[in-house]
């Protein structure tokens, strides 16, 4: 091709280019894409010619953005290429190869060019001369000054030459090849542009027939043109290895590779290209690990290089080891190497090194023997997002390595190809053995057996079409880059082959194809869809009928096949249908009209109609998908069948094409009347309308609305008019129910407030734009284009986080759900030690590959303890997905049983039970709920249960995990009792589950309420909050925290529908609280005087009400603060001074205050605390403290669980541990008063320093003075009908001082008045039975009050002596 023309051009506009001017705009015109061609240029020209159909009433006026319906653009199928050879089947449809054009693989060439500038170095040539203009003229000046000549004698010196060559080496493995020529090739036209090298070669690495490497300059050599890998060691040390591989094949692990490198290492600098992103090298067989570089002065071999590991086991550089950097392809990895290996910038470098050792080991190959289902489990379990996502929507286009490149870079667009290769190195995709040789990127391959139809499942059941669309309109932009793609398209002319079941991978249409300089397909037979007017009316339809597809609208429904061969819908009148002619001809005439207003968009092509031969047809286009297949409906395929039933932005969308259908329609004048799930076909990234039978026009009534289905959760409750014109509103009320039901996935439409309240939070404004859709008044309801309005505006909200941390939509991984789940503190400690173990596990695996491996994994068997309610069975699936994250599990699934679920009633099928059981969970989780049931004193078969779980916790520790749940209590006591157990299960793997507090409880409630989609208005959120401290207050052990707030919410949000009706918008108020939840509302406190009123009754306890009532005040004050912690009071005091009895009144006093929810009284000593043997006393203690829960625990003579009984075994130390623990669990629910001596109490006190920080109320109950006993005596006397005489209470003070006095110790106060009381009534018998001359009238009347009289009283006793049994002192 002559340039005469360009210079002659460039000539005309003024300029003067030199050659090589020229030859550099020639160059950068072939790196330039091709100008985009106008939009225009794809839309046929509209024929003048052609005059349009003669128009009925109800025609629609022309809409204002075009003056006609635009025809659908004819489009190619482009197909997979297959082996060339000829079929003996003349059936199968021809087609012709071609080449597509596709995008480089190495991107940021330019970047990679600045980053490789510093291996531009030059050095004096050994060879080559050149002439020294200022040494030759500094010499001539030296010369001629001396001797005054000026003779010239030129000085040489050594010519600067480039410092390197470079000898590209690409991995030859037929895999590598397949995936990385392009990139090979974009590789070395880099290395080439950048100008660096003396020469840069190309050779490819194999393996000869006796297992030893060779070179050759072909990517496929015979074995005679393999050459040594000595062939490129230059021992002058100037020659750059550059070894580029993803490090896949298995030839890397072979010695003689590896000792191949070392000699390259040996003579100069050496690089591995790493084809792999750096977070996918651990996986291959040139492992890195992190080190620091240094670059010895005088030389740029890697035996040369200083090296420092940044790992430990990695410090100091293996004997014999050579470090081989491993940079990827990109500038921010290539400039740091590069300029260590020229000596340029930081003398140290920090890097990946790959260490290549004197005698390398190759680890024993695995066989993988993974299903296809689990393999695909693994891959989506360690892969990148990227990399399933590829992976995914190569699920729906034939496969080689070329088209595959094209969905990558049409899906993922900027992702790398690394990408890709993560994908074809899963073990998923393999290649077709083929008959012909085709080139390796388009060798056929297909998925393991099962696989595609799994991934295909993943996709929701628009987007297989759309994968296709962008992969059309890709390919369709065009692209001037080097590298094709080999494709079919159908040519009835050609001589290839193309399978009857072929798939396509794109359409193109032809202007697409004339742009790109292919030759247009063969002349397409005419159809009716390119002129529905040319079919003569009064002819039967052109198309031959190949099956009944369905039976609606009153008609049959046929799949038509024109004279073209493409596929049509024929809808005919059934031959025994009960409608009229005319009925079913006026239906067909609606249907059309309506499909040639929509012109093709958002509704089937109208390809014809015929009502005046019988039966009356109508024809319309076939809608597909790209696949061929039948576009489902919504009814069958809803819009997001394969992913959450709420995702924001799959409705978002949903309503968005819905919304631009009727917009079409309602401009053109067309209310479609009959909209629901059955009317709606699923289309790549829309949707198209059909079902128009009962569509209105123009503000004019239905001909036959008494047709018309009213049984449909779909019609508006304005019902379908029988003699009025519909409302588009009528239309926005179907919408809403669609979007209703796709939403929350309902198989029946119920339009209650119950099912709008189950629309999420998360849809945020379009939860309102549903609800208002919905509205049973029409006026109220928003148009399409109100609709589109709103939706522009839209944006998707905040995620919502559930009770057990995850979202709606949740797509985090485990580690990010454990990290936001409250409460799992445990769990994350554990967790996270074991990924460092892991981590640590496999860098010493690196540093030394051939050491030898641990022959017993360590057990990671777990013991959950916890109450109800605190997510350990969330817990249990995290730690199954968290060690299959770990690769210490291939599966990770979680298996749920309980004790039912393994004993048996009888002998040996407990055994077979549990072995079931643990065969479903292996190589995952078996998590055992209530597992304490598992001790053999259950009683049944439980001993066969855990022993044989014990055997196979041993046996299958490599693929199991066992986790026991339970009760605290229950499980401390079930791991002591089974000491084979406790061995199996370590202390550190006991993992303590704690109660949430209020705030959490809250949180959880709020986030229920916000999956409801329900907000709080400030007085039920503060009566809430009341309401779960309060339940959180008197809980008890086996509370259920997180799953009764999620029935609280239910509750509140069931109240709250039914007050709001369809006003979705109101938010929740107090009034919505249930009533049995209002009864943990506290009342105000009443006043403490009000509460001390039991003192009144009481005799000589001033001081002691005193101190209570500042109790009392003190207690009132803190809840006005919102604080709540019970006082445990201290009661020291002679016995008989009422300490008994003002503990009730304690325990009245803080029920009244709303501190104890019922304030009962439990009393107890020693002996129902403390038991005679081991193990025994613990439950005492703990069975005294529950019941008294919610009340007060009054310990009498408490001095006495401190004191050494000088007994063999004294448990009264345990006891008081105990209590002290069960004090401070129950601090909010619980009030214990330890009453005694003083004297005792004080060494009680401090006997053990935890009691003197819980009892810090101390009260002391003073002796009776002698006034105050015979008080109490004349009011014991009241309470049996006694009265005391005159001369009495002075005899009975008497007596009482005589017995103080005569034995102190032994005194016990009102206990004494009791004793005398009772001395008096048998004194006072005795004295009535004496005096016989006594007549039944002297007796005194039972109703009237026996009157005690002096001589009832006895004698003092005399001083030292304790009175007897008659009162007197002991002689």
């Amino acid at each position: 091709m002559s340039v005469e023309p360009l210079r002659s051009l460039l000539t005309g506009l003024g300029l003067d280019p030199t050659p090589r001017e020229i030859a550099e705009i020639l160059w950068l015109a072939t790196r330039l894409p091709a100008a985009p061609t106008p939009a225009d240029a794809d839309v046929p020209e509209a024929d003048p010619s052609r005059n349009p159909a003669e128009k009925t009433d109800d025609t629609a006026p022309s809409l204002p953005d075009e003056e006609t319906a635009p025809k659908p653009t004819p489009t190619v199928p482009v197909y997979a290429p297959t082996a060339a050879h000829h079929s003996a089947d003349a059936a199968r449809p021809a087609a012709r190869p071609v080449r597509l054009a596709a995008d480089p693989l190495l991107p940021r060439q330019l970047d990679v060019l600045r980053a490789l500038r510093p291996l531009k170095r030059r050095v004096p040539s050994r060879r080559d001369t050149e002439f020294d203009e200022e040494a030759t003229l500094e010499s001539m000046a030296r010369r001629s000054l001396p001797h005054r000549k000026g003779t010239l004698l030129p000085v040489l010196r050594p010519a600067a030459e480039r410092w390197l060559d470079a000898v590209l080496v690409v991995d030859g493995h037929p895999t590598g090849l397949l995936l990385w020529t392009p990139l090979v090739r974009e590789v070395h036209r880099l290395l080439v542009r950048l100008g660096a090298f003396r020469d840069v070669r190309l050779r490819y690495l194999h393996s000869r027939p006796d297992g030893t490497p060779g070179l050759s300059a072909h990517p496929a050599p015979s074995p005679d043109r393999i050459r040594g890998v000595s062939e490129i060691h230059d021992p002058a040390g100037r020659r750059l290895v550059l070894v580029l591989t993803d490090g896949v094949a298995p030839g890397w692990q072979s010695p003689a590779v590896r000792e191949a490198m070392r000699q390259w290492a040996a003579a100069g600098p050496l690089v591995v290209l790493q084809a792999l992103p750096e977070r996918l090298w651990r996986r291959t067989a040139l492992p890195t690990v992190p080190a620091r570089l240094r670059r010895a002065p005088l030389s740029a071999a890697n035996t040369d290089l200083e090296y420092s590991g940044r790992r430990r086991g990695t410090r100091e550089l293996p004997a014999g080891s050579v470090p081989v950097p491993v940079v990827e392809l990109d500038p921010d990895w290539l400039r740091p190497w590069a300029e260590l290996v020229a000596g340029v910038g930081p003398p140290v470098t920090d890097g990946a090194v790959t260490l290549l050792a004197a005698r390398h080991r190759p680890p024993p190959p695995v066989a993988d023997d993974r299903s296809p289902t689990r393999r695909l489990e693994d891959f989506h379990a360690t892969a990148t997002p990227e990399a399933f996502r590829l992976l995914a929507c190569l699920s729906a286009v034939p496969l080689t390595v070329a088209i595959m490149r094209v969905v990558q870079a049409a899906m993922l667009p900027g992702t790398p190809p690394t990408v890709l290769a993560e994908a074809l190195f899963s073990g998923l995709i393999t290649p077709v053995p083929t008959d012909g040789s085709p080139a390796p990127t388009d060798v056929p391959h297909d998925f393991l057996p099962g696989v595609r139809a799994m991934l295909l499942e993943s996709l929701r059941a628009h987007e297989v079409d759309r994968i296709l669309r962008e992969v059309s309109r890709f390919i369709e932009r065009g692209d001037t880059t080097p590298g094709r793609i080999s494709a079919l398209l159908p040519d009835p002319t050609s001589g290839a082959d193309l399978s009857a079941d072929a798939v396509p991978w794109a359409l193109l249409r032809e202007e697409a194809l004339v742009r790109a300089g292919l030759t247009t397909p063969a002349e397409r037979i005419p159809s009716p869809s390119d002129d529905p007017d040319s079919v003569a009316q009064g002819t039967p339809h052109p198309y031959r009928l190949s099956g009944l597809i369905t039976v609606a609208d009153f008609s049959d429904v046929y799949l038509g096949v024109g004279a073209d061969g493409n596929r049509a819908v024929v809808k005919r009148q059934p031959s025994d249908a009960y409608l009229e002619p005319d009925l079913f001809s006026e239906l067909a005439r609606v249907e059309a009209e309506a499909l040639r207003r929509m012109g093709g968009r958002y509704a089937p092509p109208l390809l014809g109609i015929d009502r005046e031969v019988p039966p009356t047809w109508l024809a319309m286009g076939y809608v597909t998908s790209v696949t061929g297949d039948a576009a489902a409906n919504l009814i069958h395929g809803p819009w997001s069948s394969n992913g959450p039933s709420d995702d924001f932005h799959a409705l978002s969308q949903l309503a968005r094409v819905l919304a631009e259908a009727l917009d079409r329609a309602h401009t053109a004048g067309i209310v479609h009347g009959n909209l629901s799930p059955h009317a709606v076909l699923v289309v790549p990234d829309t949707v198209v309308l059909i079902s128009w039978v009962y569509a209105q026009f123009d503000g004019r009534a239905h001909a036959y609305p008494q047709y018309r289905q009213h049984a449909t959760g779909y019609l508006p409750p304005e019902g379908y008019p029988q003699d009025a014109p519909l409302d588009p509103s009528f239309d926005m009320y179907g919408l809403g129910a669609i979007l209703l039901r796709e939403a929350t996935r309902g198989n029946s439409l119920s339009h209650h407030p119950q099912a709008l309240a189950r629309l999420p939070a998360h849809l945020g404004g379009l939860r309102n734009l549903i609800t208002r859709c919905l509205d049973p008044d029409p006026q109220r309801r928003p148009s399409a284009r109100q609709l589109l309005a709103e939706l522009g505006d839209l944006a998707a909200p905040r995620a919502v986080y559930r009770a057990d941390g995850t979202a709606a939509g949740d797509r985090r991984g485990p580690w990010e759900r454990l990290d936001a789940t409250p409460g799992f503190e445990g769990v994350k400690r554990f967790l996270w030690g074991l990924r460092a173990e892991t981590e640590a596990a496999r860098d010493r695996e690196v540093s030394g590959p051939g050491r030898p491996a641990a022959t017993d994994r360590p057990l990671r068997h777990l013991v959950f303890s916890g109450n109800p309610g605190t997510g350990m069975t969330t817990a249990a699936r995290l730690v199954g997905e968290i060690f299959h994250n770990l690769g210490l599990l291939d599966r990770g699934h979680v298996v749920e049983v309980r004790m039912t679920d393994l004993v048996a009633g009888y002998v040996g099928q407990s055994v077979g039970l549990t072995s079931s059981a643990v065969e479903r969970a292996l190589d995952g989780v078996l998590f055992i709920d209530e597992a304490y049931e598992l001790h053999s004193s259950y009683g049944g078969f439980a001993d066969e249960t855990l022993s044989t779980l014990l055997t196979r916790m041993e046996q299958d520790r490599d693929r199991l995990v066992v986790i026991f749940a339970g009760l605290p209590d229950r499980m401390r006591d079930f791991l002591a009792a089974e000491p084979g157990l406790a061995r199996r299960v370590p202390a550190e793997n006991v993992i303590e589950f704690p109660e949430l507090d209020p705030q959490a409880l809250m949180t959880l409630l709020e986030g229920r309420l916000e999956e409801h989609g329900v907000s709080l208005a400030a007085d039920a959120a503060e009566g809430l909050r009341r309401i779960v401290s309060e339940m959180h207050v008197r809980r008890n052990e086996g509370f259920p925290s997180a799953r009764e707030m999620r029935i609280l919410a239910d509750a509140v949000v069931g109240r709250w529908a039914d007050r709001v009706g369809r006003d979705v918008s109101e938010p929740v108020t107090d009034a919505d609280i249930p009533e049995p939840y209002r009864a943990y509302l506290r009342v105000p406190a009443p006043d403490p005087s009000a509460l001390l009123a039991g003192f009144d009754d009481l005799v000589g306890l001033e001081t002691v009400r005193e101190t209570l009532a500042d109790l009392a005040g003190h207690l009132r004050d803190g809840q006005d603060l919102n604080e709540r912690v019970l006082p445990h009071l201290l009661f020291t005091g002679p016995p008989g001074t009422g300490k008994t009895t003002v503990a009730r009144i304690v325990g009245r006093l803080l029920h009244g205050l709303g501190l104890l929810r019922s304030g009962h009284c439990v009393e107890v000593t020693r002996a129902d605390l403390v038991a005679e043997y081991v193990g025994q006393t613990a439950p005492r203690v703990r069975d005294a403290v529950h019941a008294a829960l919610d009340g007060v625990l009054f310990i009498d003579e408490a001095y006495s669980l401190g004191q050494d009984t000088h007994a063999a075994y004294d448990f009264g130390a345990e006891a008081i541990d105990v209590l002290i623990g069960e004090m401070e669990r129950w601090r909010s629910r619980l009030c214990v008063i330890a009453a005694g001596h003083p004297r005792e109490m004080r060494a009680f006190m401090a006997a053990n320093p935890g009691l003197a920080s819980r009892f810090r109320t101390r009260v002391h109950f003073p002796d009776y003075d002698s006034a105050d006993l015979v008080e109490i005596l004349g009011r014991m006397a009241a309470a049996e009908n006694y009265v005391l005489g005159p001369g009495v209470p002075a005899r009975a003070a008497a007596w009482l001082d005589g017995a103080r006095l005569s034995d102190p110790p032994a005194f016990d106060n009102a206990r004494s008045g009791r004793r005398l009381l009772n001395l008096m009534e048998a004194r006072m018998a005795a004295r009535y039975h004496r005096d016989s001359n006594l007549t039944d009238s002297d007796l005194p009347v039972a109703s009237l009050p026996l009157e005690f009289l002096p001589e009832d009283v006895p004698e003092p006793p005399r001083s030292g002596r304790p009175p007897d049994a008659t009162g007197r002192g002991n002689p």
